[in-house]
Protein backbone atom coordinates (compact mmCIF):
# COMPACT_ATOMS: atom_id res chain seq x y z
CA UNK A 1 0.00 0.00 0.00
CA UNK A 2 2.70 2.49 1.03
CA UNK A 3 4.55 1.86 -2.77
CA UNK A 4 1.40 2.29 -4.68
CA UNK A 5 0.35 5.35 -2.58
CA UNK A 6 3.07 7.09 -4.28
CA UNK A 7 1.55 6.71 -7.46
CA UNK A 8 -1.79 7.68 -6.74
CA UNK A 9 -0.76 11.74 -7.49
CA UNK A 10 0.14 10.87 -11.13
CA UNK A 11 -3.00 8.32 -11.41
CA UNK A 12 -5.31 11.31 -10.38
CA UNK A 13 -3.88 13.50 -12.89
CA UNK A 14 -4.19 10.92 -15.27
CA UNK A 15 -8.41 10.31 -14.22
CA UNK A 16 -7.37 6.71 -13.38
CA UNK A 17 -8.73 5.08 -10.89
CA UNK A 18 -6.35 2.55 -8.52
CA UNK A 19 -7.78 -0.47 -6.88
CA UNK A 20 -6.34 -2.87 -4.20
CA UNK A 21 -7.66 -6.08 -3.10
CA UNK A 22 -6.34 -8.36 -0.74
CA UNK A 23 -7.39 -11.65 0.52
CA UNK A 24 -6.59 -10.94 4.21
CA UNK A 25 -5.48 -8.11 6.35
CA UNK A 26 -1.60 -8.97 5.54
CA UNK A 27 0.77 -11.74 4.91
CA UNK A 28 4.56 -12.57 6.74
CA UNK A 29 7.33 -13.38 4.68
CA UNK A 30 10.97 -13.11 4.68
CA UNK A 31 11.53 -11.24 1.24
CA UNK A 32 14.09 -8.25 0.25
CA UNK A 33 12.02 -4.92 0.76
CA UNK A 34 13.82 -3.14 -1.63
CA UNK A 35 13.64 -5.90 -4.11
CA UNK A 36 9.71 -5.96 -3.57
CA UNK A 37 9.87 -1.84 -3.93
CA UNK A 38 11.59 -2.35 -7.13
CA UNK A 39 9.71 -4.98 -8.30
CA UNK A 40 6.06 -3.20 -7.67
CA UNK A 41 7.35 0.25 -8.68
CA UNK A 42 8.04 -1.00 -12.29
CA UNK A 43 4.98 -3.03 -12.67
CA UNK A 44 2.90 0.07 -11.78
CA UNK A 45 4.89 2.36 -13.87
CA UNK A 46 4.44 -0.18 -17.15
CA UNK A 47 0.56 0.05 -15.92
CA UNK A 48 0.44 3.95 -15.39
CA UNK A 49 1.68 4.04 -19.55
CA UNK A 50 -1.23 1.74 -21.28
CA UNK A 51 -4.42 1.87 -18.78
CA UNK A 52 -7.14 3.76 -19.73
CA UNK A 53 -9.29 4.13 -16.59
CA UNK A 54 -8.39 1.44 -14.07
CA UNK A 55 -5.06 0.17 -12.18
CA UNK A 56 -6.24 -3.11 -10.51
CA UNK A 57 -4.10 -4.59 -7.32
CA UNK A 58 -4.04 -7.91 -5.66
CA UNK A 59 -2.56 -9.84 -2.82
CA UNK A 60 -3.66 -13.45 -2.61
CA UNK A 61 -2.24 -16.48 -1.02
CA UNK A 62 -4.00 -18.87 -3.35
CA UNK A 63 -5.13 -22.08 -0.90
CA UNK A 64 -2.94 -24.85 -1.29
CA UNK A 65 -0.52 -23.30 -3.20
CA UNK A 66 3.51 -23.08 -2.36
CA UNK A 67 3.71 -19.24 -3.47
CA UNK A 68 1.92 -16.06 -2.38
CA UNK A 69 1.16 -13.38 -5.31
CA UNK A 70 0.87 -10.46 -6.42
CA UNK A 71 -0.85 -8.80 -9.20
CA UNK A 72 -1.39 -5.69 -11.49
CA UNK A 73 -3.74 -5.21 -13.84
CA UNK A 74 -4.91 -2.54 -16.09
CA UNK A 75 -7.32 -2.02 -18.88
CA UNK A 76 -5.10 -1.02 -21.66
CA UNK A 77 -4.26 -2.51 -24.76
CA UNK A 78 -2.73 -5.83 -23.46
CA UNK A 79 0.37 -7.60 -24.33
CA UNK A 80 -0.55 -9.81 -28.01
CA UNK A 81 0.16 -13.35 -27.31
CA UNK A 82 3.62 -13.33 -29.81
CA UNK A 83 5.10 -10.72 -27.21
CA UNK A 84 4.36 -12.23 -23.88
CA UNK A 85 7.73 -13.75 -23.13
CA UNK A 86 9.76 -11.11 -25.23
CA UNK A 87 8.44 -8.31 -23.24
CA UNK A 88 11.17 -9.65 -20.04
CA UNK A 89 13.84 -9.25 -22.83
CA UNK A 90 16.00 -6.38 -22.18
CA UNK A 91 15.37 -3.31 -24.18
CA UNK A 92 12.76 -5.10 -26.16
CA UNK A 93 9.85 -2.32 -27.43
CA UNK A 94 6.62 -3.55 -28.54
CA UNK A 95 6.31 -1.50 -31.65
CA UNK A 96 4.03 0.87 -32.11
CA UNK A 97 2.02 -0.71 -34.88
CA UNK A 98 0.95 -3.63 -32.33
CA UNK A 99 0.10 -1.20 -29.49
CA UNK A 100 -2.11 1.76 -29.34
CA UNK A 101 0.50 3.46 -27.06
CA UNK A 102 4.40 3.24 -28.26
CA UNK A 103 6.51 2.09 -25.17
CA UNK A 104 8.81 4.46 -23.66
CA UNK A 105 12.44 4.53 -21.35
CA UNK A 106 15.21 1.96 -21.52
CA UNK A 107 13.12 -1.19 -22.09
CA UNK A 108 14.80 -3.16 -18.81
CA UNK A 109 12.45 -2.46 -16.36
CA UNK A 110 10.29 -5.56 -16.57
CA UNK A 111 13.50 -7.63 -17.38
CA UNK A 112 15.65 -6.43 -14.19
CA UNK A 113 12.08 -7.03 -12.09
CA UNK A 114 11.87 -10.55 -13.58
CA UNK A 115 15.73 -11.38 -11.95
CA UNK A 116 14.85 -10.06 -8.79
CA UNK A 117 11.50 -12.27 -8.76
CA UNK A 118 14.20 -14.82 -9.82
CA UNK A 119 16.36 -14.24 -6.79
CA UNK A 120 13.10 -14.87 -4.56
CA UNK A 121 12.45 -18.49 -5.65
CA UNK A 122 9.93 -16.88 -7.76
CA UNK A 123 8.53 -16.09 -11.36
CA UNK A 124 7.03 -13.31 -13.53
CA UNK A 125 4.79 -13.02 -16.37
CA UNK A 126 2.11 -11.56 -18.07
CA UNK A 127 -1.56 -12.66 -19.16
CA UNK A 128 -4.64 -11.44 -20.29
CA UNK A 129 -7.15 -10.02 -17.58
CA UNK A 130 -11.03 -9.09 -17.00
CA UNK A 131 -10.22 -5.70 -17.60
CA UNK A 132 -9.18 -6.49 -21.67
CA UNK A 133 -5.39 -5.12 -21.17
CA UNK A 134 -2.68 -7.06 -19.42
CA UNK A 135 -2.02 -8.68 -16.02
CA UNK A 136 1.49 -9.36 -14.30
CA UNK A 137 1.81 -11.75 -11.93
CA UNK A 138 4.36 -11.60 -9.09
CA UNK A 139 4.83 -14.79 -7.55
CA UNK A 140 7.21 -15.45 -4.77
CA UNK A 141 7.71 -18.96 -3.24
CA UNK A 142 6.64 -19.57 0.20
CA UNK A 143 8.34 -23.10 0.97
CA UNK A 144 11.49 -21.41 1.22
CA UNK A 145 9.80 -19.62 4.41
CA UNK A 146 8.14 -22.35 6.22
CA UNK A 147 11.37 -23.63 7.91
CA UNK A 148 12.99 -22.74 11.01
CA UNK A 149 16.09 -20.38 9.81
CA UNK A 150 18.71 -19.57 12.37
CA UNK A 151 18.97 -15.23 12.90
CA UNK A 152 22.36 -15.74 11.65
CA UNK A 153 21.30 -17.34 8.09
CA UNK A 154 17.92 -15.51 7.62
CA UNK A 155 20.05 -12.21 7.30
CA UNK A 156 22.63 -13.80 4.94
CA UNK A 157 19.84 -15.47 3.20
CA UNK A 158 17.91 -12.25 2.46
CA UNK A 159 20.74 -9.85 2.13
CA UNK A 160 22.99 -11.85 0.38
CA UNK A 161 21.21 -14.56 -1.76
CA UNK A 162 17.64 -12.96 -2.67
CA UNK A 163 18.96 -9.46 -3.09
CA UNK A 164 22.04 -10.78 -4.84
CA UNK A 165 24.31 -8.34 -2.74
CA UNK A 166 27.93 -9.71 -2.54
CA UNK A 167 30.89 -8.89 -0.35
CA UNK A 168 34.22 -8.71 -1.07
CA UNK A 169 34.43 -11.64 1.21
CA UNK A 170 32.10 -13.71 0.03
CA UNK A 171 33.31 -12.96 -3.45
CA UNK A 172 35.57 -15.96 -5.17
CA UNK A 173 39.18 -15.19 -5.40
CA UNK A 174 40.29 -14.73 -9.15
CA UNK A 175 37.54 -12.91 -10.94
CA UNK A 176 38.01 -10.06 -13.31
CA UNK A 177 37.01 -7.29 -12.01
CA UNK A 178 34.71 -5.29 -14.43
CA UNK A 179 33.73 -1.74 -14.29
CA UNK A 180 30.25 -0.48 -15.31
CA UNK A 181 29.91 3.20 -15.74
CA UNK A 182 25.99 4.20 -16.48
CA UNK A 183 24.02 6.95 -14.77
CA UNK A 184 20.58 5.07 -14.96
CA UNK A 185 20.26 3.31 -12.01
CA UNK A 186 17.96 0.40 -13.24
CA UNK A 187 20.19 -0.22 -16.57
CA UNK A 188 23.40 -0.34 -14.31
CA UNK A 189 21.78 -2.40 -11.60
CA UNK A 190 20.72 -5.05 -14.57
CA UNK A 191 24.24 -5.34 -15.98
CA UNK A 192 25.75 -5.52 -12.46
CA UNK A 193 23.19 -8.88 -11.26
CA UNK A 194 23.94 -10.21 -15.55
CA UNK A 195 27.68 -10.23 -14.89
CA UNK A 196 28.39 -10.20 -11.04
CA UNK A 197 28.78 -14.01 -11.03
CA UNK A 198 31.47 -13.59 -13.94
CA UNK A 199 33.12 -10.82 -12.63
CA UNK A 200 33.52 -8.56 -9.34
CA UNK A 201 31.71 -5.76 -10.46
CA UNK A 202 32.57 -2.25 -9.36
CA UNK A 203 29.74 0.56 -10.52
CA UNK A 204 29.93 4.55 -11.32
CA UNK A 205 27.16 6.53 -12.12
CA UNK A 206 29.38 9.27 -14.48
CA UNK A 207 32.76 9.22 -15.49
CA UNK A 208 34.39 11.36 -12.86
CA UNK A 209 33.43 9.18 -10.31
CA UNK A 210 34.84 5.83 -12.73
CA UNK A 211 38.54 8.02 -12.33
CA UNK A 212 38.33 8.18 -8.76
CA UNK A 213 37.54 4.15 -8.22
CA UNK A 214 40.63 4.08 -10.73
CA UNK A 215 42.72 5.36 -8.58
CA UNK A 216 41.86 2.38 -5.80
CA UNK A 217 41.13 0.08 -7.24
CA UNK A 218 42.83 -2.64 -9.81
CA UNK A 219 40.02 -2.94 -12.91
CA UNK A 220 40.26 -5.56 -15.71
CA UNK A 221 37.95 -4.27 -18.03
CA UNK A 222 35.49 -1.40 -18.50
CA UNK A 223 32.03 -0.63 -19.89
CA UNK A 224 30.68 2.75 -20.02
CA UNK A 225 27.79 4.43 -21.22
CA UNK A 226 28.28 7.43 -23.93
CA UNK A 227 25.63 9.73 -22.44
CA UNK A 228 26.69 10.95 -19.07
CA UNK A 229 26.06 14.30 -17.04
CA UNK A 230 29.94 15.65 -16.22
CA UNK A 231 32.36 13.45 -17.68
CA UNK A 232 30.93 11.50 -20.65
CA UNK A 233 31.56 8.02 -22.20
CA UNK A 234 33.80 9.72 -24.79
CA UNK A 235 35.86 11.60 -22.14
CA UNK A 236 36.45 8.75 -20.07
CA UNK A 237 37.65 6.56 -22.79
CA UNK A 238 40.58 9.99 -23.49
CA UNK A 239 41.19 10.14 -20.45
CA UNK A 240 42.08 6.77 -19.49
CA UNK A 241 43.96 6.14 -22.14
CA UNK A 242 45.96 9.28 -21.97
CA UNK A 243 46.72 8.26 -18.19
CA UNK A 244 49.93 5.91 -17.69
CA UNK A 245 48.18 4.44 -14.80
CA UNK A 246 44.92 3.27 -16.84
CA UNK A 247 45.82 2.98 -20.37
CA UNK A 248 46.32 -0.71 -20.71
CA UNK A 249 42.86 -1.31 -19.89
CA UNK A 250 40.22 -2.83 -22.37
CA UNK A 251 37.07 -0.36 -22.79
CA UNK A 252 33.73 -1.40 -23.81
CA UNK A 253 31.26 1.67 -25.32
CA UNK A 254 27.52 1.61 -24.96
CA UNK A 255 25.44 4.14 -26.83
CA UNK A 256 21.72 4.84 -27.72
CA UNK A 257 24.10 7.44 -30.59
CA UNK A 258 24.67 5.20 -34.29
CA UNK A 259 25.91 7.99 -36.23
CA UNK A 260 29.60 7.27 -37.65
CA UNK A 261 31.14 10.81 -36.04
CA UNK A 262 30.64 9.46 -32.49
CA UNK A 263 31.57 5.62 -33.07
CA UNK A 264 34.74 6.94 -34.56
CA UNK A 265 35.91 9.32 -31.74
CA UNK A 266 35.28 6.62 -29.43
CA UNK A 267 37.50 3.98 -31.36
CA UNK A 268 39.72 7.11 -31.77
CA UNK A 269 40.25 7.46 -28.22
CA UNK A 270 41.19 4.09 -27.77
CA UNK A 271 37.79 2.09 -26.63
CA UNK A 272 38.18 -1.65 -27.87
CA UNK A 273 34.80 -1.81 -28.94
CA UNK A 274 31.38 0.49 -29.35
CA UNK A 275 28.02 -1.38 -28.91
CA UNK A 276 24.71 0.54 -29.86
CA UNK A 277 21.81 0.48 -27.45
CA UNK A 278 19.82 -1.66 -26.93
CA UNK A 279 21.86 -4.48 -27.37
CA UNK A 280 21.85 -8.02 -27.02
CA UNK A 281 22.97 -9.22 -23.03
CA UNK A 282 24.41 -12.09 -24.83
CA UNK A 283 26.23 -10.46 -27.46
CA UNK A 284 27.72 -7.50 -24.96
CA UNK A 285 28.58 -10.71 -22.37
CA UNK A 286 30.29 -12.52 -25.03
CA UNK A 287 32.56 -9.45 -25.83
CA UNK A 288 33.38 -8.44 -22.85
CA UNK A 289 34.44 -12.41 -22.34
CA UNK A 290 36.27 -12.39 -25.09
CA UNK A 291 38.55 -9.29 -24.62
CA UNK A 292 39.59 -10.68 -20.86
CA UNK A 293 40.16 -14.25 -22.23
CA UNK A 294 42.32 -12.91 -25.41
CA UNK A 295 43.98 -10.74 -22.96
CA UNK A 296 44.34 -13.25 -20.15
CA UNK A 297 46.04 -15.95 -23.04
CA UNK A 298 48.00 -13.45 -24.22
CA UNK A 299 49.98 -12.21 -21.07
CA UNK A 300 50.24 -16.20 -20.24
CA UNK A 301 51.61 -16.74 -23.29
CA UNK A 302 53.96 -13.76 -22.97
CA UNK A 303 55.62 -15.01 -19.46
CA UNK A 304 56.07 -18.60 -20.53
CA UNK A 305 57.75 -17.94 -23.52
CA UNK A 306 60.88 -16.36 -23.54
CA UNK A 307 61.59 -14.51 -26.26
CA UNK A 308 58.13 -13.56 -27.10
CA UNK A 309 58.88 -9.50 -27.15
CA UNK A 310 57.36 -7.20 -24.55
CA UNK A 311 55.61 -4.91 -27.04
CA UNK A 312 52.87 -7.39 -27.87
CA UNK A 313 51.47 -6.66 -24.47
CA UNK A 314 51.51 -3.06 -24.92
CA UNK A 315 47.96 -1.90 -26.02
CA UNK A 316 48.81 1.78 -27.07
CA UNK A 317 51.73 3.77 -27.14
CA UNK A 318 51.06 5.05 -23.47
CA UNK A 319 51.82 1.45 -22.52
CA UNK A 320 55.22 1.04 -24.97
CA UNK A 321 56.27 4.29 -23.31
CA UNK A 322 55.98 2.83 -19.34
CA UNK A 323 57.44 -0.64 -20.53
CA UNK A 324 60.54 1.03 -21.70
CA UNK A 325 60.96 3.39 -18.84
CA UNK A 326 60.42 0.32 -16.91
CA UNK A 327 62.48 -2.24 -18.61
CA UNK A 328 65.20 0.52 -18.79
CA UNK A 329 65.06 0.66 -14.74
CA UNK A 330 65.34 -3.01 -14.56
CA UNK A 331 68.01 -3.90 -16.76
CA UNK A 332 70.02 -0.93 -15.19
CA UNK A 333 70.22 -2.37 -12.22
CA UNK A 334 69.45 -6.43 -13.18
CA UNK A 335 72.22 -7.75 -11.52
CA UNK A 336 71.67 -6.22 -8.14
CA UNK A 337 69.53 -8.66 -5.97
CA UNK A 338 68.56 -6.52 -3.32
CA UNK A 339 66.94 -4.25 -5.57
CA UNK A 340 63.81 -3.45 -4.57
CA UNK A 341 60.01 -2.11 -5.57
CA UNK A 342 60.69 0.69 -3.38
CA UNK A 343 63.94 1.64 -5.91
CA UNK A 344 61.61 1.10 -8.75
CA UNK A 345 58.98 3.34 -7.80
CA UNK A 346 60.82 6.00 -6.60
CA UNK A 347 63.28 5.88 -10.38
CA UNK A 348 59.69 6.04 -12.28
CA UNK A 349 58.54 8.76 -10.04
CA UNK A 350 55.16 6.94 -8.77
CA UNK A 351 53.75 5.71 -5.58
CA UNK A 352 54.70 1.86 -4.96
CA UNK A 353 50.77 1.11 -5.06
CA UNK A 354 50.62 2.94 -8.56
CA UNK A 355 53.30 1.01 -9.87
CA UNK A 356 51.96 -2.28 -8.94
CA UNK A 357 48.51 -1.52 -10.06
CA UNK A 358 50.03 -0.09 -13.51
CA UNK A 359 52.36 -3.31 -13.71
CA UNK A 360 49.23 -6.00 -13.07
CA UNK A 361 46.83 -4.47 -15.26
CA UNK A 362 49.88 -4.20 -18.13
CA UNK A 363 51.13 -7.86 -17.15
CA UNK A 364 48.97 -9.83 -15.22
CA UNK A 365 52.15 -10.24 -12.58
CA UNK A 366 53.13 -8.55 -9.69
CA UNK A 367 55.93 -5.91 -9.70
CA UNK A 368 58.08 -9.14 -8.22
CA UNK A 369 57.14 -11.44 -10.40
CA UNK A 370 57.76 -9.34 -13.31
CA UNK A 371 61.43 -8.57 -12.52
CA UNK A 372 61.92 -12.23 -12.40
CA UNK A 373 59.84 -12.92 -15.51
CA UNK A 374 62.32 -10.01 -17.06
CA UNK A 375 65.60 -11.33 -15.48
CA UNK A 376 64.70 -15.15 -17.08
CA UNK A 377 63.85 -13.77 -20.08
CA UNK A 378 67.43 -11.98 -20.12
CA UNK A 379 69.09 -15.22 -19.14
CA UNK A 380 67.12 -16.85 -21.64
CA UNK A 381 68.81 -14.04 -24.18
CA UNK A 382 72.25 -14.32 -23.23
CA UNK A 383 72.27 -18.58 -23.07
CA UNK A 384 71.27 -18.48 -27.01
CA UNK A 385 74.17 -16.07 -27.26
CA UNK A 386 76.81 -18.53 -26.04
CA UNK A 387 78.97 -16.01 -24.42
CA UNK A 388 78.67 -16.90 -20.53
CA UNK A 389 78.49 -20.11 -19.00
CA UNK A 390 75.31 -20.62 -17.62
CA UNK A 391 76.49 -20.09 -14.13
CA UNK A 392 77.92 -17.11 -15.17
CA UNK A 393 74.52 -15.76 -16.63
CA UNK A 394 73.06 -16.71 -13.00
CA UNK A 395 74.91 -13.79 -11.08
CA UNK A 396 74.44 -11.55 -14.41
CA UNK A 397 70.84 -11.44 -13.96
CA UNK A 398 70.95 -11.62 -10.00
CA UNK A 399 70.31 -14.60 -8.98
CA UNK A 400 72.58 -15.13 -5.61
CA UNK A 401 72.60 -19.22 -6.48
CA UNK A 402 72.92 -21.57 -9.42
CA UNK A 403 70.47 -24.24 -8.11
CA UNK A 404 67.63 -21.28 -7.02
CA UNK A 405 67.98 -19.96 -11.06
CA UNK A 406 67.60 -23.33 -12.54
CA UNK A 407 64.95 -24.10 -10.14
CA UNK A 408 62.79 -20.84 -11.61
CA UNK A 409 63.82 -21.08 -15.00
CA UNK A 410 62.42 -24.46 -15.31
CA UNK A 411 59.61 -23.20 -13.64
CA UNK A 412 58.86 -20.26 -15.92
CA UNK A 413 60.19 -21.75 -19.18
CA UNK A 414 59.45 -25.80 -19.12
CA UNK A 415 63.35 -26.61 -19.32
CA UNK A 416 66.66 -26.40 -17.03
CA UNK A 417 69.05 -23.52 -18.47
CA UNK A 418 71.58 -26.78 -19.51
CA UNK A 419 68.82 -27.86 -22.05
CA UNK A 420 67.58 -24.79 -22.97
CA UNK A 421 69.99 -24.06 -26.04
CA UNK A 422 69.24 -27.65 -27.40
CA UNK A 423 65.33 -27.07 -27.40
CA UNK A 424 64.14 -26.65 -30.64
CA UNK A 425 60.73 -25.29 -29.41
CA UNK A 426 62.48 -22.20 -27.52
CA UNK A 427 64.76 -21.63 -30.32
CA UNK A 428 63.83 -17.92 -31.04
CA UNK A 429 64.02 -18.92 -34.76
CA UNK A 430 61.75 -21.37 -34.86
CA UNK A 431 59.28 -19.07 -32.44
CA UNK A 432 59.78 -16.49 -35.16
CA UNK A 433 58.69 -19.41 -37.64
CA UNK A 434 55.79 -20.41 -35.86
Amino acid sequence: SDIIYRFKSTASKNFIIINIVASQEGVVYNVDKEALTKIISNLMTNALKHAKRIIKIKIEEPTDADYFEITVADDGPGVPIKYRERVFEPFFQIEEDDRTIQNKGTGIGLAYSRQLAEKHKGALFVRDNGLGGSEFVLQIDTQLQNREIHPSEQEELIKGQLVGKDSDASLPTGKPVLLIVEDNEDLCSFLERSLKLEYKVLTASNGQFALDLLENNVVDIIISDVMMPGVDGLELVKKTKENEQYSHIPFVLLSARTNLETKVTGLDYGADSYIEKPFSLEFLRAQVKSLVKNRSLLLEKFATSPFIPYGSIANNKKDEEFLNKLNGEIEINISDSAYSIEKLAVALSMSRSNLQRKIKGISGMSPNDYIRVFKLKKAAKLIMEEEYRINEICYLVGFNSPSYFAKCFQKQFGTLPSEFINDPAEHPKTQDRR
